[in-house]
């Protein structure tokens, strides 16, 4: 899976637990149009769900930490090669150089810490 698709996976998953699944909701709840939120979930997607945009919704949207990384797909590659079956959307803990440690919750009830930085990767 893509960055772009786990974009949009935990776009529409917060949709669902906030908004009862209603975009039109949760658009107005972040002052953008329903049509854009619309276009970046169809299937498949008429707009692109970058960076950007995802740091900006998860700001509007007032979510805790960031739901997703740029180094998520990596990232949960490093966790199923380390044999942690992943439950949920990591936690992503941003450090003051940028990088990131994505905490997974693994099926056997153990956390996984994966950093990872544009340099070196993640490990």
């Amino acid at each position: 899976m893509d960055i772009q698709e786990t974009r949009r996976r935990v776009l529409r998953e917060l949709i669902k637990t906030r908004n009862n699944g209603v975009v039109r909701q949760f658009a107005s709840e972040i002052g953008k149009p329903d049509g854009q939120i619309n276009d970046m979930l169809a299937t498949p997607p008429r707009k692109s769900f970058g960076e950007r945009v995802a740091r900006q919704i998860e700001s509007l949207a007032k979510v805790a930490t960031k739901t997703v990384s740029r180094f998520d797909y990596a990232a949960s590659q490093v966790a199923r090669q380390a044999g942690c079956k992943t439950n949920d959307n990591p936690e992503v803990i941003t450090d003051k150089s940028a990088r990131e440690t994505l905490i997974f919750s693994c099926s056997n009830g153990e956390k996984l810490a994966v950093k990872c930085s544009s340099q070196s990767g993640c490990e």
